[in-house]
């Protein structure tokens, strides 16, 4: 199925998760070539694409949520996107070590930004009790994902620890719980 930008930016902002889940697979499906072919031409490997791709995508929810984007005549979500890619692309290449590759924990901006974004959007306006009562709604495995997402792992790292067949599944797992507990936040009169 195709969406337009502003079909995107609606369910982004619906906080339906199965929504902002489709939406977020569409912008990721139709960004990432263009990502690896950008990062691949400026001394990065595929992985860094989509790495990257992953923390512009974080960057686009981020706005579209605090009204920040809208979309316009002239400049589509995927141009608006290409251009947080190559930014945040030159951010990571002036962290790398000289002659060396970017350690993932490094360029782990992704698992940093996914922190600030959702402690921004769950604790903006909410207290940590609340907070904490949300994880407690979580099944144990959940609770314990997200333990280690707070303390920092590398979806790599998650990946491993919790037999989950690839970084990006950790990356849509902690998504997917993110979620439930912005919903439980949402019902709980925030």
């Amino acid at each position: 199925m195709r969406y337009t930008d502003p079909e995107l930016v609606a369910m982004i902002r619906s906080g339906e998760p199965r929504a902002e889940r489709n939406a977020i697979t569409f912008i990721w499906r139709r960004q990432i070539g263009s990502s690896i072919r950008y990062v691949r031409a400026n001394s990065g490997r595929a992985e860094d694409g989509e790495d990257t791709l992953s923390m512009a995508i974080v960057a686009l929810c981020k706005n579209i949520r605090s009204g920040s984007y809208q979309p316009r005549a002239g400049v589509s979500m995927a141009q608006y996107l290409q251009t947080i890619v190559r930014f945040t692309w030159l951010k990571t290449l002036r962290g790398r070590p000289e002659g060396g590759e970017v350690p993932f924990d490094q360029v782990g901006g992704l698992d940093e930004v996914y922190s600030a974004l959702d402690e921004e959007a769950l604790l903006a306006n909410a207290q940590w009790e609340l907070f904490e009562r949300a994880v407690l709604t979580l099944n144990e495995w959940e609770q314990q994902f997200i333990t280690d997402c707070r303390k920092g792992y590398s979806s790599e790292k998650l990946a491993q620890k919790h037999r989950l067949p690839s970084a990006n599944a950790a990356k849509m797992r902690k998504h997917l719980i993110v979620v439930k507990l912005r919903k439980f936040i949402q019902d709980n009169g925030l």
